[in-house]
């Protein structure tokens, strides 16, 4: 490996002594030699920091940085200004990654010149023994390079940033980071919209390489109780980037889009004790967009204006029409009631 790797994998660990091995294994199997691995320890309490050491002296292309725990923005961010590769790969210390992915990721990147690079991914359930494409990006989406202009569907993909590569200088020179909220969860969120916002040159491809696990009762995205607002501190950051970057206020309409779906999927996840909560911000975000006028043809292109309407005039009704019938064996009843107090009807 020369002394500036062509690729740098970022893994942020936090208590994964369970999944941990598999995920090196995969790295450390990868058929791309100029790369290094820099692993994260966020301040682990199992037995995780122990098997990072282990796996660091038997693989020299591997990097531990050890840090008080402060979460995974902390951790990305600080992953980012150590790493020496020319494009940053990710990849959940949970899941495990396919051996070509960055050598083939690379050769996408590198024969077109591009800021990013976006493959497909598969949904693994392991306890189950399963395994499911997950068929985001479409073959005739794979021809040459896009971008936001020729391809805003890209702001609808799912984040899932360690399906990817992006360039080092890139990332630096537009600004694209992580936040910093400690704690917080979907930290992925505001990460990739940027990215796709500011790319000039993205390589989409449809093979998948990631195994994105399924059954994993401690990641976020199994949380059903806490960090109910972190989605919407993600899209802050997203507006507060539109705000200084005059060229992409045009996409202003399908960020809201967006958000719109985002906030829906995850009441339809959220603990009943967090939900009423969670629909009075997701009901006040869009009463306010409505009363600035800002929800134009784009975004009703996208959004029905009558699940608009219903969320902003009556959110309790909004919840029973469009969340409870995706939420099983929940006292439905109850948290209607709760919906109610939390919420007066609007009158327009």
């Amino acid at each position: 490996m020369s002394s500036s790797p062509k690729v740098s994998v970022l893994v942020p660990v936090y208590n994964v002594e369970e999944y941990l091995r598999e995920c090196l294994d995969s790295l450390t199997g990868q058929s791309l030699d100029d790369i290094e691995f820099i692993c994260i320890n966020d301040g682990s309490t199992d037995s995780s920091p122990k098997i990072l050491r282990e796996y660091a002296i038997k693989y020299k292309r591997i990097r531990v940085i050890d840090k008080p725990n402060s979460g995974y923005g902390a951790s990305m961010n600080l992953g980012l200004r150590t790493a020496l590769g020319k494009y940053i790969g990710i990849l959940e210390p949970d899941d495990y990654a396919d051996p070509n992915m960055f050598k083939e990721l690379l050769e996408l990147a590198e024969k077109h010149e591009c800021d990013m690079v976006k493959s497909n991914y598969y949904l693994w359930y392991a306890t189950q023994d399963k395994l499911d494409k997950c068929k985001v990006i479409r073959s005739d989406k794979t021809r040459g390079s896009v971008s936001v202009a020729t391809c805003p569907e890209m702001i609808f993909y799912p984040a899932s940033i360690w399906s990817g590569l992006y360039r080092r200088e890139f990332l630096f020179a537009s600004g694209i980071n992580f936040l910093e909220t400690p704690g917080a969860s979907y930290q992925d969120t505001s990460f990739y919209l940027k990215c796709v916002l500011s790319a000039q040159k993205v390589v989409l491809t449809d093979k998948a390489y990631v195994h994105y696990r399924q059954d994993n009762q401690g990641s976020s995205s199994n949380n059903r109780t806490g960090k109910i607002f972190c989605v919407a501190d993600e899209y802050r950051e997203v507006l507060r980037y539109l705000s200084e970057h005059s060229d992409f206020k045009k996409y202003k309409s399908f960020i809201y889009a967006q958000q719109y779906n985002a906030y829906r999927w995850n009441l339809t996840r959220l603990a009943p004790s967090v939900s009423a909560d969670f629909l009075h911000v997701f009901s006040e975000t869009f009463l306010g967009y409505w009363a600035n006028d800002e929800l134009d043809q784009i975004f009703f292109a996208k959004v029905d204006p009558k699940k608009i309407t219903l969320l902003i005039k009556k959110p309790e009704k909004f919840y029973r029409k469009y969340i409870s019938k995706k939420r099983k064996n929940l006292d439905i009843k109850n948290i209607i009631i709760a919906i109610i107090k939390r919420i007066k009807v609007r009158e327009f």
